[in-house]
């Protein structure tokens, strides 16, 4: 409903956050809106990541953890653009959701550049990204466990090392569940999200809290790419 102007009833992917609310690039109408952080919890197929999601959706109701992969189709399978209509139907649902007042989390296999160029990022206040991570060995183990096909557990063991050699430079929070059951790896992101969320001062650089080793530190909005940018193709799982 949010890009849907209130006066002149014209659809819009470019309303424009303001002060006021989200002005219609239109007719200028502005309109009542709450910009809300958003939430990612990041990481490769099999490092159990959904595990762990599920755990928080049955948990936790002091914001909506929604698994990306529900609205999976071929149709988003579009490597060449970084997956551009995957990541913006997430962020505009996301963006609905703020309106009643809860954040999202949302759980996929992402980068922070891939929403970063969206324009729907706008519509937030903050973005914050946690990934999970865990050993080659364990991921390899969980993947042959699980049937994984050969390209598809070497696409994912390359993402996992990714995520841990230059996640935190590209504004990750790398948190490494080797050894953690679902249930622990769950609350660590949930006292993470919500550090985040109430606690002045949690986003704040220098001083930061700590968790278990998760820097809570505000990362820069603007992480530059340089050679360590992800290579491969992260869209679903």
């Amino acid at each position: 409903m949010i890009e849907i102007c209130g006066a002149c009833v014209r659809y819009s992917d470019r309303m424009e956050p303001c002060d006021a609310g989200l002005k219609c690039p239109a007719c200028g109408h502005v309109a009542p809106f709450v910009r809300r952080p958003v939430f990612f919890l990041s990481g490769a197929s099999g490092v159990g990541k959904s595990t762990a999601a599920h755990v928080l959706f049955e948990k936790h109701t002091e914001y909506m953890t929604m698994e990306c992969d529900i609205l999976w189709g071929p149709h988003f399978n579009t490597p060449e653009d970084d997956y551009a209509a995957f990541r913006d139907t997430w962020l505009r649902l996301a963006a609905n959701f703020a309106q009643y007042g809860k954040s999202s989390l949302l759980c996929g296999c992402i980068t922070p550049e891939q929403v970063k160029k969206r324009w729907r990022s706008r519509y937030f206040s903050a973005a914050h990204y946690i990934a999970i991570t865990v050993s080659d060995e364990e991921l390899l183990r969980r993947m042959r466990r699980r049937g994984f096909e050969e390209a598809h557990m070497r696409s994912s063991m390359e993402f996992n090392r990714w995520i841990r050699e230059h996640g935190e430079e590209h504004g990750m929070v790398v948190l490494d569940a080797t050894y953690l059951t679902a249930e622990e790896t769950a609350e660590k992101v949930h006292a993470w999200i919500m550090g985040l969320l109430y606690r002045p001062g949690a986003q704040r650089r220098g001083g930061c809290p700590t968790l278990a080793g998760i820097s809570l530190r505000e990362i820069p909005a603007t992480v530059g790419l340089g050679k360590a940018a992800w290579p491969g193709s992260c869209g679903a799982g």
